[in-house]
C-alpha cells in the first residue's frame, strides 16, 4: 500500500483509506491531488488510494479506536 501523496516516500508505518463519505472523500481528493485520480470510480479511488500516517497531526488520531483517525 502506496501513499497518493505525491512525492511521499515515506515506506513504513500506518496506512488509513481516504474517506467513504462522498463530501469528505471529494475534500480529500482536493487537498492532495493523488496521481491518475480523475478518470477512477468513487470506488476505486477507496481500494486505492491510502495515505500514511506522516500527513496527520498526532491530534488528528483517536486514542484506543480501531480505525485510529478522526
Amino acid at each position: 500500500k502506496k501513499c497518493c501523496v505525491p512525492g511521499c516516500i515515506e515506506s513504513r508505518g500506518q496506512r488509513d483509506r481516504l474517506p467513504k463519505p462522498i463530501e469528505e472523500l471529494f475534500e480529500w481528493l482536493e487537498r492532495i491531488k493523488p496521481h491518475n485520480y480523475v478518470q477512477l470510480s468513487r470506488e476505486q479511488i477507496y481500494n486505492r488510494f491510502y495515505v500514511c500516517d506522516q500527513h496527520f497531526t498526532p491530534n488528528c488520531f483517536l486514542p484506543g479506536s480501531r480505525k485510529g483517525l478522526m
